[in-house]
């Protein structure tokens, strides 16, 4: 979500609804303006979020600075990132059906 800026999981076993959107990291600084978002398989095979962020707004007004951090590549695991949300996969795995 941009305001504020933040990364939210859903459990995909659950109606696709706002109740069911839960906070996984927040942080105005460096979240600002996150322009890219994938999950990838690192070197070991495990599952990691990648998040592409920039201070978007000194892009715009030409006020990029070699002094400030500028652009950050934020990576974590998805088993770490989900460990305390309720988005947590368990052995169970159903899928939600939006049709029933």
């Amino acid at each position: 979500l941009m305001d504020p800026p933040s990364v939210w999981c859903w459990d995909t076993r659950t109606e696709f609804s706002q109740q069911n959107f839960h906070l996984i990291a927040e942080d105005r600084e460096t979240l600002q303006f996150a322009s890219g978002l994938k999950v990838v398989n690192n070197l070991k095979g495990e599952q990691e979020l990648w998040v592409l962020t920039s201070s978007f707004q000194r892009v715009m007004t030409g006020s990029l600075s070699s002094d400030r951090i500028n652009f950050r590549i934020h990576a974590e695991k998805i088993p770490i990132l989900l460990e305390k949300s309720p988005c947590k996969a368990s052995r169970n795995n159903f899928v939600y059906h939006a049709d029933r």
